[in-house]
């Protein structure tokens, strides 16, 4: 039995000190004094036809006498001399000719009128016409003729308390913000229960305006609709129950040049709520009437999100629909909070994704900066096609949380992971499906952050059409722009562990990848102090590239992973693999790299992996100039349709040598022909395996020498534009002074 319960049993002999506490009579103990057959005559039997009230019967006896009125309007008229305490009245309905908040009340001879709330506790001498204008000022007690009497008319309840007690009418046309807002203020003034609507649509209008201190110190404006306080659990009856955002809400806000978002449930910057949950309904955002001005399209004057608090603990959100919300975010919970969920809620055309909101630059359906979080089971539902430039679904930041099971399809971004003004760590996300989505997952850090990011069992799938004009499509990968007014290269700390995902694209077209820096992307790396990548699956990325490693100190494993029908043929100069500006780490024999058992099957480039800077011989295991390529194609001589398996392998890392380059291989085939560009070589008379040769412009006029102790390397002559052809020759030693034997050519084919 909860202690709420008890408090209400309680209620007929103590209120509590506060006036508040313990201010409700249980139904089933008045009916148990009453008796049935007592309760039965009062409802009906005494007063036909919705008597105002009744006179006193059998005066004298033990009988409590009844009565009956039409609605809270006729409270008023009642003649409390004639009431007697613990009289029973039937209330018909909250307001006239409506059935809609009605219930059993008592008449309590002892109870201030001071108590008065216009929903459990009605004073006889509050004035209320019945008209909804004027709701507000009857909950709170405005024209009180006696306040500083006695005697009230006290609702009985069950277990929780309904915003039609407050007299909402839940019919989608009467504003309902008042009443909604006084049922949650009344319980968790009692020290906490249920807010319990019934199925209908609970129409929110009317913003209040608040200057808030934000956890970082900056002071933002608020324009709220409900406030959520401690202790109230917001329940409906399943997406039945809508709680519906008035239209014309969002607008320019002319006083200060900006755009006038709107936010639902929100703390009005009390950091002190705890325990506060909603669950079991929608919320309609009216999007399409309350679509963002082009004015402002970033920051708070254009949020409108429906679940916003700044700090508190324990929040709860389950079995939430949240539809066409126009703004910048849809539920957040902020750096000062410990303890959130959110948990199977589903969420369609937010931000960006809502039709006519093309021009939102920074939205997050869910933003979470909280410690101690579980995000699990959720949708997250785009307008399919290109969507607005920055839509996300998932922003997380904060320390201890679990990200798994959910599903988002059709917008830009499916995550990013962040650490915005604190360390993120210790948050695992796992067994999500990214679908349709332009950017899977975006790795990002603040200045003086720690942010480790472990990413497994996740399947993203990259649409075939680009995100927004300039910029590719990319599964995993980094921004450097500055986050947040802070440069993230400055003190920070990054670790990201890629495990056991997979990557899907099938765009033929484009430059689509895995770690991406392209000339037309803003996505420029990442400055990452350790990364894993290992386990994972690729297929059909046209540069499955892992590249553009720019951090010193920094180790780079790369193991383990399966790419399938990734390239594109034609255009071997963007590889499978690509690795950028890794020489300052070396260079400083501080960085460390490993690209071991990777496997790449029906590979579509003539090369897996590249190293596209010059690089310093002494300290890696192949060198090439700034256009020589090195491939781990080896194997026996190719023959004419050989189908082959190379396999690839150099000796043990240590201090001069960085680069771990073992037992990775490529399944392909292999055919020959002398009008083909690839050409395989060894050196004569060894055992060392055939490797590709890069490309030069004209047959080499001087012997080059290819093999050491360490495996082979080469130097490759630079091409002329439109050169394709690839010419090899081999000697027997380094100081030979001529050519030595050509080769045969080849192309690996799907």
């Amino acid at each position: 039995m909860s202690e709420r319960n008890e408090k209400q049993r309680q209620s007929d002999s103590s209120w509590g000190k506060n006036g508040e506490q313990g201010m409700l009579l249980s139904r089933r103990k008045m009916l148990a004094a009453i008796g049935i057959a007592g309760a039965s005559a009062a409802v009906g039997t005494l007063f036909p036809g919705g008597t105002s009230y009744a006179k006193k019967k059998n005066k004298g006896s033990d009988e409590l006498l009844g009565g009956a009125i039409d609605s809270v309007a006729d409270i008023s008229q009642l003649k409390q001399k004639d009431l007697e305490d613990g009289q029973l009245i039937k209330l018909f309905g909250y307001h006239p000719g409506t059935d809609t908040g009605g219930g059993w009340l008592y008449y309590d001879a002892s109870r201030p009128k001071s108590d008065h709330n216009g929903g459990t506790v009605f004073s006889v001498s509050v004035p209320w016409n019945g008209q909804q204008t004027v709701l507000t000022n009857f909950l709170k007690g405005t024209g009180e003729t006696n306040g500083s009497g006695q005697g009230c008319l006290v609702r009985l309840t069950e277990e929780s308390i309904s915003p039609v007690h407050f007299g909402a009418r839940i019919d989608g046309v009467t504003n309902d913000k008042a009443a909604i807002q006084a049922a949650i203020d009344y319980v968790s003034g009692i020290g906490g229960g249920t807010v319990e609507f019934p199925s209908g649509t609970a129409l929110l209008d009317g913003l209040e305006h608040a200057i808030v201190t934000m956890p970082w110190g900056w002071t933002e404006p608020y324009w709220m609709l409900l406030k959520g306080k401690s202790n109230v659990r917001i329940k409906g009856q399943g997406w039945s129950t809508i709680l519906k955002v008035a239209g014309g809400l969002v607008a320019t806000n002319a006083s200060e040049y900006q755009t006038k978002g709107f936010m639902v449930f929100s703390d009005a910057g009390n950091y002190s709520i705890e325990n506060f949950s909603v669950q079991d309904l929608k919320i309609d955002f009216n999007g399409e009437n309350n679509l963002l001005p082009p004015l402002n399209t970033y920051g708070s004057q254009s949020l409108c999100p429906g679940i916003w608090f700044l700090g508190g603990k324990n929040f709860s959100v389950r079995n939430v629909w949240f539809d066409k919300n126009p703004g910048h975010q849809t539920v957040v919970f902020d750096r000062a909070v410990d303890g959130a969920e959110v948990v199977d809620c589903l969420f369609t055309f937010n931000g960006g994704t809502l039709t006519g909101n093309d021009h939102i630059n920074d939205h997050s359906t869910i933003y979470c900066l909280a410690d101690h979080y579980i995000i699990s089971g959720n949708r997250f539902i785009g307008r399919g096609g290109r969507t607005s430039y920055e839509s996300t679904a998932l922003e997380i930041h904060g320390r201890h949380g679990l990200v798994f099971g959910n599903l988002v399809d059709s917008y830009n971004t499916g995550m990013v992971r962040a650490a915005f003004g604190k360390d993120s760590v210790n948050v695992s996300v796992y067994g999500n499906t990214f679908n349709e989505v332009g950017f899977g997952l975006n790795i990002d850090a603040a200045a003086g952050s720690r942010l480790v990011v472990d990413f497994y069992e996740n399947k993203i799938t990259n649409r075939s059409v680009r995100p927004s004009p300039g910029r590719v499509n990319t599964a995993v990968g980094a921004t450097m722009y500055q986050f947040a007014y802070v440069t993230p290269s400055s003190g920070n700390y990054t670790e990201v562990n890629i495990l056991n995902n997979e990557f899907e694209q099938f765009a033929p077209d484009a430059d689509w990848s895995i770690y991406n820096k392209g000339e037309n992307s803003i996505f420029e790396g990442g400055k990452y102090d350790s990364v894993t990548f290992k386990g994972n699956k690729v297929t059909g990325y046209q540069g499955a590239v892992i590249r553009a490693l720019y951090h010193a100190p920094a180790r780079y494993d790369f193991d383990g992973n399966l790419f399938v029908n990734c390239g594109f043929a034609g255009e071997d100069a963007r590889p499978v693999v690509h690795l950028d500006n890794v020489d300052e780490a070396w260079n400083q024999r501080i960085g460390m790299i490993s690209l071991t058992g990777n496997k790449f099957v029906n590979v579509k480039y003539t090369h897996a992996f590249v190293f596209y800077k010059p690089l310093t011989p002494e300290k890696m295991a192949f060198t090439g100039e700034v256009s020589g390529w090195l491939s781990p194609y080896s194997g026996h001589e190719p023959n004419g349709s050989d189908f082959c398996r190379f396999d690839y392998s150099v000796g043990e890392v240590n201090e001069n040598m960085p680069i771990a380059y073992n037992a990775n291989s490529v399944h392909g085939k292999i055919k020959l022909s002398s009008a083909e560009e690839t050409y395989f070589f060894k050196l004569k008379n060894t055992i060392v395996p055939w490797n590709y040769a890069g490309k030069s412009e004209a047959a080499p006029t001087a012997p080059r020498y290819f093999g050491d102790r360490r495996g082979d390397y080469y130097e490759a002559v630079l091409p002329s534009a439109g050169s394709f052809m690839r010419y090899v020759c081999v000697n027997d030693s380094p100081g030979a002074t001529t050519l030595g034997t050509w080769k045969g050519a080849g192309s690996i084919e799907s």
